[in-house]
């Protein structure tokens, strides 16, 4: 967990950041597009995604300690919407999503979209990390800041 400090009218504020993880098992298949160089991703295949999540808590008037961020269970019941399903259906069902490949950034913007749909107002999605393909060194890494 990292904190920030701000200044606000009223004294000090601090903002927090926690990070969530989860690891998701999906099917996809991409089109085949010309900026495909290989084209063994067109055909019907799976992957296990490590899905790492910040989000940031903004003042509220200052957060305790005994306060929380966000509720985990609520971000991770988000994320695993998406367990053990094929992705190619999954985006026809999230408006702007319906035609976009499944590709892992595109992957990473609509779990950004979901989860904070879901947070309560002064918290943030402030960066997503997607692994495509959990395999140590062989792992493909799209990350997204905000």
């Amino acid at each position: 967990m990292r904190k920030r400090e701000s200044r606000t009218a009223g004294g000090e504020v601090v903002k927090m950041m926690v990070t969530v993880v989860d690891f998701l098992e999906c099917a996809h298949q991409l089109p085949d597009m010309p900026w495909l160089t290989t084209k063994k991703c067109c055909n019907l295949h799976g992957h296990t995604y490590k899905v790492e999540m910040d989000i940031e808590a903004e003042g509220r008037g200052g957060i305790e300690m005994e306060d929380i961020v966000v509720d985990f269970g609520r971000v991770k019941e988000v994320l695993r919407r998406f367990d053990h399903r094929y992705l190619n259906d999954e985006f026809k069902k999230v408006k702007n999503y319906e035609s976009r490949p499944t590709t892992a950034e595109n992957f990473a913007t609509l779990l950004w979209q979901e989860v904070q749909e879901i947070l309560p107002a002064g918290t943030f999605v402030v960066g997503v990390r997607v692994w495509e393909g959990f395999k140590g060194d062989q792992s493909n890494l799209v990350t997204l800041s905000y």
